[in-house]
């Protein structure tokens, strides 16, 4: 069944911590190092994924849109982001 405790009558699944992959952030979506840690994948109810993303000091990532919208969490430092015809945003941790 892997790491997930799958049952079709239950609506929810458990991850162990690091039971999904880590892996350095490839080159197509950021500049800089940028670690991205899995924390849940996709599946048959839920088609998103979750992951912890570690952006290094300069490390950015490539412009591209979420269609579907995004979740972030800022845990250290900040995040700023511009939208198409709008103004520019910057959010501290939290």
């Amino acid at each position: 069944m892997g790491p997930a405790q799958a049952d079709s009558h239950v609506a929810q699944a458990h991850y162990p911590y690091a039971s999904q992959k880590t892996f350095e952030g490839p080159e197509d979506y950021f500049t800089g190092k940028v670690d991205v840690r899995m924390l849940f994948p996709t599946n048959a109810t839920a088609d998103f994924s979750g992951a912890y993303v570690t952006f290094q000091a300069g490390a950015r990532s490539a412009w591209h849109l979420h269609p579907a919208g995004q979740h972030i969490v800022v845990t250290d430092g900040h995040r700023a982001d511009r939208h198409p015809g709008r103004q520019g945003d910057c959010r501290a941790r939290g």
